[in-house]
């Protein structure tokens, strides 16, 4: 199979020179008031946005629905155990979401694939037999199937495979195929190619021990019928096949520590590189670009740039050339980092999640902007509205008693139970109407027994659930 490495050419990005976006919406997102809280998906429905990510540092998943003016709707934990990395989600023909996570295990990690109604009740679970074979993305087939890609092999170990799996509508594994053997190699990312086949992007050691943008493809099997390398000393992020009818893709990938966007296009029996833009502002020391989002006219795409003390979350759009049409480095308040990990198209505007950090680097609060090309004058949420429907319990875990509260936008008829772990209910908390604003009310465990708790908030059709322990 014939080798190709393309130079790069880099083209240092001077924001001031683009026409600028106009800022919809911007609120920082802590589902349960929780000490760290990441937000690393985004899926488009028709009941809004769905998002996903993990709270607290045991990593417990959530998922979170947005509505079209960005103020949340509903909070869910669909998987209820812990140490659980997010990776990527998708919307299935059928309207559900199946998403790829890994479960961490000792010094070992498994991944897991899971099916979810929009309101996130669990259709069915999947767990990669055996541990060590680990998930990074998933795409759907023609056919309906789910295609995820990811890696075997001992996660702290160099001897990896790039790997790909199949798995029906039912959650049952139909097929698996590993793209390379005796090197080093992770699957990072998958899409459906304009055949029957799929494209993978992948990260593996070259000859010279450099890391490289591997590209495989592969067809309805599995198997690999064509193996591109590109880029030495390079990751890849995402790949995305492009959305203007054209046998080709777009890569999300680094070089050098910064962040690039290539488009491979069709040459005979090769993908070929066509263009790449490198995405790094003046004065940064390093970028990133982690999501990349193609349609028909424009790509968008998500990112960071990293400097001495700070990291900026860089949001952007550009032509199906390579130019940037804008691109926006948005600041924290009052923290140090800010990264931006998903970008998709809705409503008509370009939504963008991420997480900010402290110093320290702990994610302290996700945080979701909306932007549009519209001109006008165009009112931000309040930042009163930021913590809607909020709920907390403090301390957690807990001895004897602890304080849950729960914060509403309107006035409101509210339920408020306690349930133990096999779904009795202990006592009922809050049965009435409470006006808009934060309320406490505390939960007297000193008769129970130690062992898991949930409490249910039901506020008109906002529903939420939020684990507590008690230990005596």
């Amino acid at each position: 199979m014939r080798k190709m490495i393309v130079i790069l050419t880099a083209l240092i990005l001077a924001i001031s020179a683009f026409a600028q976006p106009t800022l919809v919406c911007d609120q920082y997102l802590s589902p349960y008031n929780s000490y760290a809280t990441l937000v690393d998906g985004v899926a488009t429905a028709d009941s809004g946005l769905i998002l996903f990510g993990s709270s607290d540092l045991q990593y417990s998943l959530w998922m979170l629905k947005i509505d079209s003016e960005c103020l949340t709707v509903d909070i869910f934990e669909p998987l209820l155990y812990e140490n659980i990395e997010y990776k990527h989600c998708v919307l299935d023909p059928d309207g559900y979401v199946v998403l790829v996570c890994n479960e961490y295990i000792l010094q070992t990690k498994r991944g897991v694939i899971v099916k979810l109604t929009q309101d996130g009740q669990l259709v069915w679970m999947q767990q990669a037999y055996p541990v060590n074979f680990y998930f990074n993305d998933v795409c759907i087939a023609d056919n309906g199937d789910y295609i995820v890609v990811g890696s075997s092999g001992p996660p702290y170990s160099d001897w990896k495979e790039t790997t790909i799996w199949c798995y029906d509508e039912s959650g049952n594994e139909t097929w698996i195929n590993h793209c390379d053997s005796g090197i080093y190699g992770e699957g990072i990312a998958v899409c459906q190619s304009n055949d029957s086949g799929y494209v993978i992007a992948a990260c593996k050691s070259s000859e010279i021990g450099f890391p490289c943008l591997a590209i495989y493809e592969v067809d309805d099997l599995g198997n690999v019928t064509n193996q591109e390398t590109y880029v030495y000393n390079s990751t890849a992020y995402d790949i995305a096949r492009a959305a203007d009818g054209s046998d080709s893709y777009i890569v999300a990938t680094n070089s050098e520590a910064n962040g690039c966007i290539m488009r491979l296009v069709r040459v005979g029996a090769e993908l070929v590189a066509d263009w790449t833009t490198v995405i790094a502002s003046p004065g940064c020391v390093s970028s990133s670009v982690n999501s990349i989002s193609p349609n028909e006219n424009y790509i968008l795409y998500a990112g960071a740039d990293y400097h001495q003390l700070e990291s900026l979350g860089v949001a952007g759009k550009m032509d199906n050339s390579g130019n940037v049409i804008w691109q926006q480095a948005v600041t924290t308040q009052g923290w140090a980092w800010m990264e931006w990990c998903c970008v998709t198209q809705y409503d008509q505007g370009y939504v963008y999640v991420g997480s900010s950090c402290n110093t320290w680097g702990f994610p302290v609060s996700g945080r979701l902007v909306k932007y549009t090309d519209q001109t006008g004058v165009i009112q931000e949420t309040p930042p009163a509205l930021v913590s809607v429907f909020n709920t907390s319990v403090s301390p957690n875990p807990f001895n004897s008693s602890a304080i849950i509260s729960y914060t509403l936008p309107n006035t409101n008829q509210v339920s408020l139970s306690v349930y133990d772990i096999s779904g009795r209910q202990v006592v009922e908390l809050v049965n009435s109407i409470r006006e808009a604003g934060t309320h406490s009310v505390t939960f007297d465990g000193s008769n129970l027994a130690s062992g898991i708790y949930f409490y249910r908030l039901t506020a008109g059709d906002f529903i939420a659930v939020k684990k507590m322990i008690l230990v005596k």
